[in-house]
């Protein structure tokens, strides 16, 4: 169902946050590209770096972003819980060899709450 009816828009990863003191700029950065993104064209993939510099896929609210509450968000809703890192993201180390793999992230859902393929 998501392949079909986003055949034709482009997947774009906005990447925001990370283990740096730009922390806050990244997401009000990202922010301003989300809210702006002609959505008849593009998908959003939103991928945040917690200040620890933990990787996660993010499908909340944007407005979430402006105020740093989106990992409070991740929290409140059980997204982020350590055991399901398969599902959301990917622990990256600190020894500066990053494995992460975009491409393990999921596919988002569809309207009714589908994954997608």
């Amino acid at each position: 169902m998501y392949k079909e009816k986003n055949m034709d828009k482009k997947n774009i990863v906005v990447l925001f946050g990370g283990v740096s003191a730009e922390y806050a700029i990244s997401l009000q950065s990202a922010h301003a590209v989300i809210t702006h993104l002609n959505t008849a064209k593009y998908v959003p993939v939103l991928v945040g770096i917690t200040r620890e510099g933990r990787w996660l896929r993010y499908r909340g609210p944007a407005a979430k972003l402006l105020d740093d509450s989106w990992c409070a968000f991740l929290a409140r809703a059980k997204i982020a819980a350590p055991a399901d890192t398969d599902r959301i993201g990917v622990d990256v180390p600190k020894s500066g060899e990053h494995d992460f793999d975009p491409a393990k992230l999921p596919e988002p859902a569809d309207a009714a709450g589908e994954p997608g393929d």
